[in-house]
């Protein structure tokens, strides 16, 4: 909700849903890439999985910051 915000205040309104699209696509392929993968690693060992999982939410977590201007 927060990203749409942003994405709202700096895409002009007829090019927006044009965008807004083409974010969603681009999230659902790599979707498809990782949960394979993510599938493979879960038949072996799940607990694995939630590690590998929580630590890249920390990374994404600190490399994802979201501006003051856009809250």
């Amino acid at each position: 909700l927060i990203y749409v915000n942003g994405i709202n205040k700096q895409i002009e309104s007829e090019d927006r849903a044009t965008v807004l699209s083409t974010i969603n696509m681009f999230g659902s392929l790599i979707m498809a890439i990782i949960y394979p993968f993510v599938g493979l690693i879960f038949m072996w060992n799940f607990f694995v999985v939630f590690i590998i999982l929580g630590i890249l939410i920390l990374i994404l977590t600190l490399f994802t910051r979201v501006k003051s201007e856009y809250l």
